[in-house]
């Protein structure tokens, strides 16, 4: 019966309310009329209302916290403001019952607690339903707090409790415990006997907390629908569950709480974010079917990116998958989302795919700079019978002040610890009264530099030594479960940490003043080290540090520069160091240094014979280790005299092969190895795409052209010339390559007859669902819609990657989908040039007008090709500079180049699909207006392969999800039946030339595939063209650093007998970024008696092979080799290339010729490359034959010098 009457309590004193206040307007109604008597009736749904928003309050209970007297302990803590955590969330909750007018609504949206910890959980439920009560107190009684959780906040294993000094363990939450905690505040209800058997006596009671167990119900007019079933037996929920749906009776308002955060019973906390199908089905099923209602959404992290690249470099700040994510909630009918977790202000917005909008507005967390409460106010209204608007006003109401009285007056905050950090000047001590923070703005500002270098010393301080042993145990002892092995792997810490002190660092002099980093030099070096980095002066006096704090305190703020014109020209400075390249060079110096970076001491733990003998156990199980490593018995392994880079090596022989991992390394140590690679891959190229995208995301950072909000109430408008935030008659479609719309990576290629048929590929959103070209003769007149051949192609959606982080030489990668569409011409006219265009006829999307030209027929035509290799780029703006090479290569064509043949690595990783972008939009121009051939180099190998993890972004079964390769994406080759999955092989004849494209990633121990030699056999031996060139990304002959790497030696010895007897005239190549020609050589890579060396044209005796460098700007050293003879090319490297270099081959209806040429980037001109004067094999015997017969021998070399000296040179 108790039971009854509680859950039925509301029921109960509503029907005597009701009794109640009809009997007093009845008494007070007499003789005033029937309007006296109505009752007051719903709000007019386009009434404005008020929604507060706060976020990463990141709570944190003051007595978790240390009040005892070691400086070190009080000092972190007041700098990683757990301390300001409590006390800026009670301040806040007072200045949001101070509003005036106060707010309808309050939104909290996510990391609510520092870690999760349960006690800071309830401690921050209570105090919201407390804010509930009391502003529904004073008089709004339908005010709403809705909250959702944060990635911090569920099953988060570093929920510790610090009052004693040291670490304890204390209770995170679940899902479910997450849903009871915040009962009423958005969540189900909860009764005060169930709260009584939820909470122990202490959590009810509020021991050791501001207030105790506060009940507070959902408000009356609000219905809400939640992702699980609170009657549900079950111990837990999943991702998604807590996402919820609460609709305001008689308003067109709903508020959307979403679940996406990606933390798990299984893995804990983890840092990014998803919408799952499983929400969206639920929200799909309870979605309120009105034309007038809209949704106001609340997540933790971003839904619409907040700046360019975001999803790229800061990835789990957004939800994964964004575009696709906010299209959906724009299309549901979502026009505004709530956002945090980045701790940042700004408000983004976005346009569906099917025009809709969505604004995002992030707020800073609550106990960082730029704190505050952001107030929404959203006023509706109808303009005619046919159009609804509504407008959208922020206010940014910051915390100034806050009350820190109670964590002083318990000792948590000290005098000294002030007077220590400097921070006098920010706190207001009265003594016996109010203590407070009283700019709370600069004081977290002012903490935030002093924070970094707490957490530095706190990782660089012989204390972690405790930490990172007892992980190195954990790790090791959870896949090897041997009895001592932890205990082991804690010895060793300590054994390698004494020798790097006692040997390799014995003369290091530690240049701080810190005793304990002294005595434990290890830790002295790296801290010198790091305040090296972080001292260093990017340009002018502004280091680092000042650097950061220029772009946290803008971002953070939401005071950005609209344009890049308006940075301050010290700052801006800074940042074209870093686009240069210069500041990434300096930091891997610093990195790298020989006498004081981490390379001195990689080289010393590699090298420097160590002693681990009084490692206890180490001798048994390094006789185990000597015994699997097949040490001679006379000369075992030794814990006195362990060098661990011929360990090393000794390992990677053993069991490389036996998990799929080798490693050629014939003569060399680690060490040289490692050098090696420094040296090969520590290029110029690098550090400049490193600093270009550095500094791309720096400028991102601290620009913003939309408006953020201030202090001020202001309208909040999408774009320039609009009156209203929103109105239903929609916005306007423009389409672009960047919203996938208009069509993007076209490319255009020979069909199986290249005079009459070409292949076309293109990519848009997925949500493109037709491909059409539109094409006509150019000698037709300009492009006309009413004369063009419309052509509509096929279709095909493609689960594909993009990169997510991506710095050249690492990427992070993650799913996405593209459309790709193909279409072949065929019967067209040979020799003819055309306009086409290529899109999407239903909505009228279409590229702009290029051109294409078919081959000409018969066997005489002259042509000219453009030949470029290895532009091999990472960034927008490498392929810029692309592009001003091929601009200016334009000049030494007379009529123009027929197509264009890359030698290949079109990209620096094909898996980051955003790269191919780069080399065919930024240089569509170019790509889009020729025909294109293409060589698959080694970095166009790659190919997709569906992950597992990939699986929740796939958006139908219809999805391509099947292997193939990247580049082939990207083109529409005719290719003979074959394996594509590394690239492909292929041929086609142009006038009087046959031209063979290898793929030399299709190889095995013995060169190229059996496969694709017998093609290549059939393919030569097959045409009947009078001229045969060869393409091939690996060279069989060049100057560089792969001359010696086994394929190449495998299909040196293999191919060269085959091009010879199949008279190939010329092979072209690129892979080692180094310019060079051979002599004319045998299938045995001998000189060719005879042979003219010193002509353009090519010969008919021996093969030329040409290793056409690069395009780019990433060059290898010039290495010569007796296995090469090469005769052009060392001139040109100093030992690295100057210049980008290229190729032109001519056929002028007779021969072919081959020149060579390099681009100065500085005076945008184009040289060419002439051969120096050097002596043939036959040269040398005809002047030896002539020096011995006297005059003849002068006369020889007379005819010789004259004949060179006449030799084509194009001027500069």
């Amino acid at each position: 019966m108790a039971r009854f009457l509680e859950k039925n309590n509301k029921i109960i004193l509503g029907v005597l309310l009701i009794a109640l206040c009809f009997s007093i307007a009845l008494v007070s109604g007499i003789g005033k009329g029937e309007e006296a008597l109505a009752s007051p009736g719903p709000a007019d749904p386009n009434d404005p209302f008020i929604v507060a928003h706060i976020t990463d309050t990141h709570f944190y209970p003051l007595s978790y916290l240390y009040n005892g007297t070691d400086e070190t302990i009080l000092k972190s803590q007041l700098l990683d403001r757990k301390i300001t955590s409590e006390a800026s969330f009670w301040t806040n909750l007072e200045n949001i019952a101070a509003m005036d007018p106060l707010p309808d609504y309050l939104v909290i949206s996510g990391d609510l607690t520092h870690n999760g910890e349960r006690k800071a959980h309830i401690d921050l439920a209570n105090g919201l339903r407390s804010l509930q009560n009391e502003i529904r107190g004073l008089g709004k009684h339908n005010f709403q707090v809705f909250v959702v959780n944060g990635n911090h906040d569920l099953y988060n294993e570093s929920t510790y409790d610090y009052s004693s000094g040291v670490a304890v363990k204390v209770p995170n939450v679940t899902r479910k415990e997450m849903s009871l905690i915040y009962a009423g505040l958005g969540f189900p209800n909860m009764y005060i006997s169930e709260a009584e058997a939820f909470y122990s006596a202490d959590e009810y009671s509020g021991a050791n907390s501001k207030i105790p167990y506060t009940q507070s119900h959902n408000a009356p007019n609000i219905d809400i629908v939640w992702n699980f079933d609170p009657e549900s037996a079950a111990t837990d929920y999943v991702q998604g569950d807590l996402t919820y749906i609460a609709s305001a009776e008689g308003q067109y308002v709903n508020f959307v709480g979403l679940d996406i955060p990606l933390s798990n019973k299984d893995e804990g906390h983890v840092l990014g974010a998803t919408l799952t199908q499983h929400t969206k089905e639920f929200l799909n099923a309870n979605k309120v079917e009105s034309a007038e209602a809209f949704y106001i959404g609340i997540a933790h992290h971003s839904i619409v990116e907040h700046m360019a690249y975001q999803e790229e470099y800061i990835t789990d700040f957004i939800v994964r998958d964004p575009i696709n994510v906010a299209d959906y909630l724009a299309d549901y009918g979502m026009r505004y989302v709530f956002t945090g977790h980045v701790h940042c202000t700004d408000i983004a917005h976005r346009i569906s795919f099917n025009n809709n909008q969505i604004t995002d507005i992030q707020t800073a967390a609550s106990l960082s700079y730029s704190a505050m409460v952001r107030t929404a106010t959203i006023e509706g209204s109808i303009t005619d019978e046919s159009v609804s608007t509504q407008n959208l006003y922020i206010q940014n109401n910051m915390l100034n002040e806050v009350d820190v009285t109670e964590a002083y007056d318990q000792g948590y905050i000290k005098d000294s610890t002030i007077a220590l950090l400097g921070l006098e000047e920010y706190f207001d001590i009265t003594e016996g009264g109010t203590k407070k923070i009283n700019d709370f703005q600069e004081f977290t500002s002012g903490i935030f530099v002093d924070g970094i270098l707490d957490m530095v010393d706190n990782y660089l301080n012989p204390s972690i030594l405790g930490t990172l042993k007892g992980m190195l145990s954990d790790l090791i002892t959870g896949f090897v479960d041997l009895t001592g092995l932890g205990t082991l792997v804690v010895g060793l810490v300590d054994g390698l940490v004494d020798q790097i002190n006692d040997k390799i660092l014995a003369d290091y002099e530690y240049k701080g003043t810190d005793p304990l980093l002294a005595e434990n030099k290890i830790f002295g070096y790296l801290r010198d080290m790091v305040d090296k980095i972080l001292n260093f002066d990017l340009a002018g006096d502004i280091s680092i540090i000042d650097y950061v704090m220029y772009i946290y305190q803008n971002y953070s703020g939401g005071t950005e520069v609209s344009s890049l014109d308006q940075v301050p020209s010290e700052y801006s400075a800074v940042t074209e160091t870093m686009r240069s390249g210069e500041f990434v060079e300096q930091l891997f110096n610093i990195i790298l240094d020989k006498e004081e970076g981490l390379y001195f001491l990689i080289k010393g733990l590699l090298e420097t014979p160590l002693d681990l003998s009084e490692v206890e156990n180490f001798d048994v199980y390094l006789s185990l280790l000597s015994t699997l490593l097949k040490y001679p018995k006379d000369k075992p392994l030794t814990s006195d005299n362990i060098v661990l880079g011929e360990l090393a090596l000794k390992a990677l022989n053993s069991f490389g092969p036996t998990i799929g991992f080798e490693l050629d390394l014939g003569n060399q140590t680690i060490m040289g190895f490692l050098d090696a690679v420094l040296e090969d891959y520590l290029t110029d190229s690098l550090y400049q795409g490193v600093g270009e995208i550095v500094s791309n995301v720096v400028e991102a950072f601290y620009t913003d052209s939309t408006f953020d909000g201030n202090t001020e109430k202001t309208l909040i408008l999408l774009e320039e010339g609009d009156t209203y935030t929103y109105t239903s008659l929609g916005r306007e479609d423009i389409p672009t390559i960047e919203n996938g719309k208009i069509p993007s990576k076209l490319t255009v290629t020979f069909g199986e007859d290249a005079s009459t048929q070409k292949r076309f590929s293109w990519l848009t959103d997925r949500r493109v669902t037709a491909g059409t070209i539109q094409y006509m003769e150019k000698s037709s007149g300009d492009f006309d819609e009413s004369k063009v051949t419309e052509v509509n192609g096929e279709t095909v959606i493609y689960g594909t990657t993009k990169g997510l982080i991506d710095v050249g030489l690492y990427a992070q990668l993650g799913y996405t989908e593209k459309a790709r569409h193909t279409v072949e011409l065929t019967g067209l006219k040979a020799g003819t040039e055309y306009l086409y265009r290529v899109g999407w006829p239903e909505r009228d999307y279409w590229t702009e007008v290029f051109s294409f030209k078919t081959a000409p027929g018969g066997e005489d035509a002259p042509f000219e090709i453009l030949l470029i290799s290895d532009p091999q780029g990472f960034t927008a703006e490498a392929y810029e500079r692309v592009g001003n090479l091929i601009g200016a290569a334009g000049s030494v064509f007379d009529n123009g180049y027929s197509f264009i043949i890359n030698a290949g690595d079109l990209v620096e990783n094909s898996r980051n699909t955003t790269q191919y972008g780069y080399y065919l939009d930024v240089l569509r121009e170019y790509m889009a207006n020729t025909t294109q051939v293409v060589a698959a180099g080694n970095h166009d190998s790659y190919y997709f392969e569906m992950e597992d993890k990939y699986l929740p972004f796939v958006s139908s079964a219809s999805v391509y999800l099947d292997s193939y390769n990247y580049m082939l994406m990207n083109y529409n080759f005719s290719l003979p039946d074959q394996d594509t999955l590394t690239g492909a092989y292929y041929s086609y004849d142009y006038s009087g030339v046959h031209f063979t494209i290898l793929n030399t990633n299709d190889v095995t121990a013995e060169g190229i595939s059996a496969e694709q030699l017998e093609w290549i056999k059939a393919d030569l031996a097959g045409t009947a063209k009078k001229h045969k060139v060869v393409v091939m990304h690996k060279s069989l002959y060049s100057a560089g650093p792969h001359t010696k790497d086994a394929d190449i030696i495998a299909m040196r010895a293999q191919l060269g007998p085959v091009f010879e007897e199949n008279g190939v005239n010329i092979v072209i190549s690129g892979h080692d970024h180094t310019y060079s020609e051979t002599f004319y050589i045998d299938s045995e890579g001998q000189e060719v008696t005879f042979a003219n060396n010193k002509t353009d044209k090519v010969g008919k005796k021996g093969i030329l092979y040409v290793n056409i460098g690069t395009v780019g700007n990433k060059y290898y050293k010039y290495q010569e080799s007796e296995d090469v003879p090469v005769y052009t090319g060392a001139e040109l490297h100093d030992p690295y290339l100057a210049n980008p270099t290229f190729g032109k081959l001519t056929f002028d209806g007779k021969n072919l010729f081959y020149q060579g040429f390099e681009y100065d980037a500085e005076t945008d001109t184009v040289s060419e490359i002439n051969p120096p004067f050097r002596l043939s094999t036959l040269d040398i015997i005809l002047i030896s034959v002539g020096s011995a017969v006297g005059a003849g021998g002068v006369g020889t070399g007379i005819f010789f010098l004259i004949k060179f000296l006449k030799k084509k040179k194009l001027a500069a």
